[in-house]
């Protein structure tokens, strides 16, 4: 009994316990059910059998004044765990992996898991809003998003740059400013290893077309459109020769030509033929054929082509 009113007296005494409803330590005043006050800094260091009893063992939790932060410091090798509703929500590993959604043993520095098959982090600002549809989802449900919720751009970058950007209305831009109004802006090449689909029209700047390198040659896919400066009045099998067709690109050897239509008012267009009459590395001479039974005129008309060759 001695023991214990020493032990009361001391803890009195020498640190200041005051109990008002509240508990104050070394404070008199204290603020809530249990308040503890020191210069050095406020803290609860817990242990047992298992973490020793030195000033670095256990789980100590307060404030720290030289360092002017609040901790919850785990001193042991071992995990920290957070729960809620009787289950573990939070783990951070020792060796500093963070596991949500009930992973204790997290394999990654950001591990995370959903029990409902679904895994997701939604970031939000005060831009954004705070909605469920609101601001930037990341996440996996069987398919893996990167999702805007917002009518803004999505930049992705490397090396302090920015790399590709795809804007609010869905265009695609690549190493450049955004373009509006393309599909996909490409400032460089864009190199397919292999097939290329596309369902549409692919379009060229500048009479120029598809190139596809291969060691030290390149094949080139040209489009033509002649001047609307044609004209012709071709009886059944009369020939008109010849349109000059002058190429875009210099060649290494006469290329293959595919002819596409005409543009401009002609009478019996199906009727029209073109064939090569002499073809250069430059250029070529085109004759007009009317292969029908009718005559066919055609007056300030434009002929469209692919020129195919090895540059």
């Amino acid at each position: 009994m001695k023991s214990l009113n020493a032990l009361i007296t001391y803890l009195f005494i020498s640190t200041s316990i005051f109990c008002q409803n509240y508990i104050g330590i070394n404070t008199s005043d204290p603020k809530a059910p249990l308040n503890i006050y020191h210069e050095i800094g406020g803290t609860i260091l817990l242990q047992n059998p298992n973490t020793g009893t030195t000033q670095t063992d256990g789980l100590l939790f307060g404030s720290i004044s030289a360092a002017n932060k609040s901790y919850l410091w785990n001193f042991e090798n071992t995990a920290l765990g957070f729960a809620t509703n009787n289950t573990e929500r939070l783990t951070i590993a020792a060796n500093g992996n963070i596991g949500i959604g009930g992973i204790t043993s997290p394999s990654s520095t950001l591990q995370i898991y959903g029990t409902s098959g679904v895994s997701n982090a939604l970031f939000q600002t005060s831009f954004s809003g705070s909605m469920s549809n609101d601001g930037f989802y990341v996440g996996f449900a069987g398919d893996a998003y990167l999702w805007n919720y917002e009518n803004t751009n999505l930049i992705f970058g490397t090396n302090g740059n920015q790399r590709m950007n795809i804007a609010g209305t869905g265009e695609v831009f690549i190493n450049n400013s955004l373009t509006v109004g393309t599909t996909l802006n490409a400032n460089g090449l864009v190199n397919c290893n292999n097939n290329l689909a596309v369902d549409g029209s692919i379009t060229t700047n500048s009479g120029f077309g598809i190139t596809r390198s291969n060691s030290s040659s390149q094949i080139v896919v040209e489009a033509y459109q002649s001047p609307s400066n044609l004209y012709w009045t071709l009886a059944p099998v009369g020939q008109n020769c010849c349109i000059n067709l002058v190429f875009g690109t210099t060649f290494t050897s006469p290329p293959s030509i595919a002819f596409g239509g005409i543009s401009g008012p002609v009478t019996n267009p199906e009727d029209i033929l073109f064939t090569i009459k002499s073809i250069t590395t430059t250029g070529a001479e085109i004759a007009v054929t009317n292969i029908g039974n009718a005559t066919s005129v055609a007056n300030n008309v434009s002929l469209s082509a692919m020129i195919i060759g090895k540059k």
